[in-house]
């Protein structure tokens, strides 16, 4: 008793049917006989057996239908259409319908308090609709939980959308079918044959026991396979060892018995299969060889993830953004550029992945129309040409239609833009676009389901259902290896076969009950997954069929997982243990370890110097990276090498400081000098000063803002602004002498732009030059600046450029280096100076200086323009140490992966 309710086995062992071999299914009457298997792979393999007891005498034989029970019980579904007084549905919906019908339901329910995931809710009501009917579970008012209540609402719901709908889905289909078997209206086959069907759920045996009063005879495939001879045990450190020492078991195997069939099983394949896929590649290629030795990973991924796929759908979210909004974003057209799968996909791919590039460098946020077909026009014009052809079909689909008509809509986007772009194509791809093909026709039959939608809707649709259409191309029938699942596994024949990740977490695994179903209910019943007993018992019956697919079996496991400790499964404990099988390159080290070998050094620090023709130009970063260190500057200025950025977003920090820049060019044009600002204040005329500037500052650098965010923006930049004009009043007199001035400090082979953003000339007649920065990260250069190679350069070289230029006159020399964080949360200056100007920029003594301790400012002036020409000097010339003198140099460095420093260091 389980708090009162009784214990009663509902699993029905398939054993008490009459066996049959294959040979005495061979002796049934083709026409009047059905062969159901617990799976397609099932099936397959039956055929496959069969085929091979023909011999010489007996070369063609008739089949029955062998086929799924789940694709039987589809037929016997659809043949009730054609009995009498059938009162079918309008439809049948499939798995997807389904999940959409059960989300109306639970969001329907659940529309006072939304669920979080409700997709998840979904599949677990999914899942629970189907144990109820095939478990025949019955739930008593003392055991009903909460979750169970909320599910009973969905439920109901959901079969009243169905009765609306005039549908019926899979699980209610079979209902229908054992009620019309119980009826007489449908006739059955002579006999049925089960194959692969360890346990017997209690609507199985309902409808089976229909068959057998209607005088069908049910067999059971015979069982006749061997426990293996040879078993054994092999333990790895971690699964990366585990899946190395299986993989050269394969590797062996096939060399030294080219005739057998081998296979590797694992249970977390879909996890590991890149891992998987990597390893056999480069060890199954054999010397020699053009192409490694053919394997086949028995892996299923979603639909989504084949690049043609993957390809159309983002060109359908390009084409339905300019749809909706006239405009697409760079990372959405982007997508659609680097995926290809359009006209030119090929001969035009370099050209549209620099048009990409060129988008994220110029900080491109949004492009219109026209934009776009410019801009494809210029660097894709093969492309140009079928994405015009394209809109021009755009503007003739309506905004609203069904799901049929969308799904043809789509196929004529797709072609006009020559869509798949591949002239030829392999095995796999053609089979993921039929698979593809296939899933618009899915698409197109929830058109009672969808009604009247528009093309974003569309669009995101049909992305949902390719990512729950999982896609696995057929096998290589030329393949040898195969690499697949435990459940895939099951039934299986093979010469040798290695069992890996056999811990006891895995077999047997931890019971996973529905939530929505009360435990006791499913534990009553002995429910799939709802007990650790019930899961045994499942564990032992897979364990056991896999022993039985080969005569040689060797089954493995980790002994850890990161620093988890792994213990083998109790299934396995007990078998013999053998070596793990080293490596090529373990025994290559071993043979030659008593050889000495010298260890080859290569200095490989100078490249090229520049030749008298060549100029590099760019901005004060190529210093600056060049004094961080050598190898970067040369691989990002001399060999064009650097990361992709990132795609611009509105709001973005980078948006905000050109907004501010502009914000504070255009007061200090207004103001010009100090005087002028506190006449303002006394007339309270600053607010309104500032809030005009910002204005005209936002309608140029935030032309992709909304109205309200920009509002906002505003309205930061108006109290950042007002709070450091507070500060410039406090300080001694200056006028403003240049605003956001170009210059360009040429070098030898050098030719470096900047723009200063502001130079004031003080009442002595120096400058003081400002460098505003609208981050909120420190602004102190103490330790930038007091380096033998100085970085953070800019103002340094500023300083250099200065005295270059008005070197005439002793007078005009600059007096103070000062960086102004403006931000919304304070205001701050740092900086070095020969006067007194701005709080928290310090003068040459208090710093503390490497080579000296007692410098003046002119010695520091001097001291940075010999190591910044000592700086370019290196550039020019070609020295490319792979070096950095600072932990945190290398903080942005957009090309690590080339100078292999990934862990930091020094």
């Amino acid at each position: 008793m389980v708090n009162g309710m009784a214990m009663s086995t509902t699993v029905t062992e398939s054993t008490h049917f009459d066996p049959i071999s294959y040979e005495g299914l061979l002796t049934f009457d083709s026409r009047n006989t059905t062969v159901l298997t617990v799976n397609n792979r099932y099936a397959r393999r039956i055929v496959s057996d069969l085929s091979s007891l023909l011999g010489v005498s007996r070369q063609v034989v008739a089949l029955p239908a062998i086929l799924p029970w789940s694709s039987w019980v589809r037929q016997m579904s659809d043949q009730r259409a054609f009995t009498p007084e059938a009162n079918m549905p309008s439809y049948v919906l499939d798995h997807f319908g389904a999940g959409l019908v059960w989300k109306q339901a639970i969001e329907h329910v659940e529309r006072d308090v939304p669920l979080l995931d409700v997709q998840s809710a979904v599949r677990l009501a999914i899942e629970a609709d189907r144990l109820m009917d095939e478990w025949a579970l019955s739930v008593p008012a003392l055991h009903e939980t909460p979750d169970y209540q909320r599910f009973g609402a969905w439920r109901e719901r959901y079969r009243t959308a169905l009765m609306d709908l005039g549908a019926e889905d899979a699980n209610l289909a079979f209902e229908g079918v054992c009620e019309a078997f119980e009826s007489g209206r449908l006739p059955c086959a002579g006999q049925i044959v089960l194959a692969g069907f360890s346990e017997i759920s209690p609507r199985m045996a309902r409808l089976l026991d229909c068959l057998i009063a209607a005088g069908c005879h049910i067999y059971r495939l015979k069982n006749d396979r061997v426990p293996a001879q040879s078993r054994n045990r092999v333990v790895a450190g971690d699964a990366i060892e585990e899946w190395g020492a299986a993989v050269r078991w394969a590797h062996e195997r096939l060399r030294h018995y080219p005739e057998q069939r081998v296979a590797i099983v694992n249970p977390t394949l879909e996890q590991d299969a890149a891992l998987a896929h990597r390893l056999l590649a480069r060890t199954l290629q054999e010397p020699g060889a053009s192409a490694p030795l053919a394997f086949n990973i028995a892996v299923a991924r979603p639909l989504m993830e084949w690049p043609l796929v993957r390809a159309a759908i983002h060109w359908l979210d390009v084409i339905g953004a300019i749809l909706r909004d006239r405009a697409v974003s760079p990372s959405v057209a982007g997508a659609a550029l680097l995926a290809g799968g359009c006209a030119a996909h090929a001969q035009e791919a370099g050209k549209r992945a620099a048009l990409d590039a060129a988008w994220r460098r110029n900080r491109v946020v949004n492009i219109s129309l026209p934009e776009l077909s410019q801009y494809l026009a210029d660097a894709a014009p093969v492309l140009h040409e079928s994405w015009v052809a394209t809109m021009h079909l755009c503007e003739q689909a309506p905004n609203r239609q069904g799901a049929v008509a969308w799904a043809q809509t789509i196929r004529e986007w797709l072609t006009a833009l020559g869509f798949p772009g591949v002239e030829t194509l392999d095995s796999d791809t053609f089979q993921s676009l039929e698979a593809f093909d296939r899933v618009l026709t899915q698409f197109a039959r929830q058109a009672a389901l969808l009604g009247s939608i528009g093309v974003t809707e569309a669009i995101a649709i049909l992305r949902r259902l390719l990512r729950e259409t999982l896609f696995q191309p057929q096998r290589d029938p030329t393949s040898r290896l195969d690499v697949l699942g435990m459940l895939e596994a099951e039934g299986g024949h093979w010469d040798a076969l290695w069992v890996m990740g056999l811990t006891d977490n895995v077999l047997p695994a931890a019971p996973r009950p529905n939530p929505l179903i009360p435990a006791a209910v499913l534990k009553a019943a002995q429910a799939p997954r709802a007990t650790p007993e019930r899961e045994l018992q499942w564990a032992q019956g897979l364990f056991e069929d896999l022993v039985c697919c080969a005569p040689d079996v060797v089954v493995s496991h980790a002994v850890h997982e990161g620093e988890s400790e792994l213990r083998p499964s109790p299934f396995i404990a007990g078998w013999p243990m053998q070596a793990l099988m080293p490596s090529a390159k373990a025994q290559t080290n071993e043979s030659a370890s008593d050889t000495p070998v010298e260890m080859e050094v290569l200095i490989d620090n100078q490249g090229p110097a520049l030749l008298p023709q060549e100029r590099v130009r760019g901005g004060v970063q190529v210093l600056d990276d060049h004094a961080r260190n050598p190898l970067w500057a040369f691989v990002k200025y001399r060999l064009h090498a650097r990361q992709l950025s990132d795609y611009a977003e509105p709001g973005e920090s980078n948006a905000r400081g050109i907004f501010l820049h502009g914000v504070m060019e255009r007061v200090w044009r207004h103001l010009q000098n100090q005087d002028k600002l506190h006449e303002s204040v006394e007339q309270d005329r600053v607010s309104a000063i500032v809030r005009l500037c910002a204005d005209e500052a936002a309608q140029l650098a935030l032309p992709d803002y909304s109205e309200r965010l920009r509002q906002l923006e505003v309205a930061r930049a108006c109290a950042v602004v007002e709070k450091w004009l507070e500060v410039e009043q406090k300080r001694p007199p200056f006028s403003v002498y240049e605003l956001e001035r170009r210059h360009v400090w040429q070098y030898k082979h050098l030719e470096l732009g900047m723009q200063i953003d502001r130079i004031d000339q003080l009442a002595d007649g120096r400058w003081l030059v400002i460098d505003y920065k609208s981050g909120n990260g420190s602004v102190d250069p103490r330790s930038s600046w007091t380096r033998s190679r100085p970085v953070d350069l800019q103002l340094p070289l500023y300083a250099a450029v200065l005295q270059q230029e008005y070197a005439q006159s002793q007078a005009e020399s600059v007096a103070a280096l000062v960086l102004a964080k403006l931000h919304a949360r304070g205001n701050e200056t740092r900086g070095l100076a020969d006067i007194d100007c701005f709080p928290g920029v310090a003068a040459v003594e208090k710093w503390t200086w490497p080579e000296a301790t007692d410098k003046t400012w002119e010695q520091v002036l001097v001291d940075w323009r010999r190591a910044i020409s000592m700086l370019a000097d290196e550039f020019v010339s070609g020295v490319a140490d792979n070096r950095v003198w600072s932990e945190q140099d290398l903080q942005y460095c957009d090309v690590k992966p080339f100078l292999r420093r990934f862990e930091g260091g020094v």
